[in-house]
């Protein structure tokens, strides 16, 4: 709600205001999901703004070449939304069969950095938009399979497709 004040910013009130954003999220030495979520998506909108980098270009075509980088992201969201290992399993396996990915693996929680989650959305960035889109569709399958939509994982869900350049996929379950 408050990207489009921010957006007002000069640049340099924006400089400041990212040092104190990173300030704040490092502040207690861990960085939460939802805590990174937030800090994605609001970087990522801003410095599309301020920083006026062209759109990447699109280097992948099929799913089977974002395949890793699409299992961690529905690994993340699986673990991140699910009570127990056996829910998200769950929710992964239904968000793999609507992607088409049978041979994807739910990855193990060690696998779950955050930088490895920024640098496979970097990598769905340059995705053609039907990929975004499908890995999106997945995404909600995978969050909606326990009829439960968690903060942290609406958040993610946001910053997932900002970083994406995809508009928020709705959430609703009948």
């Amino acid at each position: 709600m408050s990207l489009p004040a921010l957006r007002g910013l000069i640049r340099a009130q924006y400089d400041l205001f990212k040092q104190n954003v990173a300030a704040l999220v490092e502040v207690d030495n861990q960085i939460d999901l939802f805590e990174w979520s937030l800090h994605r998506i609001l970087l990522h909108d801003l410095e599309a703004h301020f920083v006026k980098r062209r759109p990447p270009r699109v280097r992948h075509r099929t799913l089977a070449s974002v395949q890793v980088h699409s299992e961690l992201l529905l690994s993340m969201l699986a673990y991140a939304g699910h009570r127990d290992l056996e829910s998200a399993r769950h929710g992964f396996e239904q968000a793999k069969r609507t992607l088409g990915l049978p041979k994807a693996r739910l990855r193990p929680v060690d696998d779950l950095q955050f930088s490895a989650l920024d640098a496979a959305l970097a990598a769905l960035e340059e995705a053609a938009p039907k990929i975004k889109r499908q890995v999106l569709r997945a995404a909600v399958t995978c969050i909606a399979a326990d009829r439960t939509v968690t903060a942290t994982e609406a958040e993610l869900l946001r910053a997932m497709s900002a970083s994406l350049g995809c508009p928020m996929p709705p959430l609703l379950l009948s």
